[in-house]
């Protein structure tokens, strides 16, 4: 779903497509621990795909792996 969202929404950048296919989970995330009062299950690796992963995306996509093509 991010490949979908990131080339033919939002002009092939990482960051926003995975901010807004995060964006669903961690809003559900925010109601159940509002309701239950308590988190369950989110550990260091849930919070950094939340908020890293399309950063980590976009740099690799041109640092480590510039020559990687993408189908559209």
């Amino acid at each position: 779903m991010t490949n979908i969202l990131r080339f033919q929404y939002f002009k092939g950048n990482a960051k926003i497509a995975q901010w807004v296919n995060f964006s669903i989970p961690a809003l559900i995330m925010i109601i159940l621990t509002i309701i239950f009062r308590q988190i369950t299950a989110v550990n260091i690796g849930t919070v950094f795909a939340l908020f890293f992963q399309g950063t980590v995306l976009g740099y690799a996509d041109i640092y480590i792996f510039p020559k990687l093509t993408h189908r559209l």
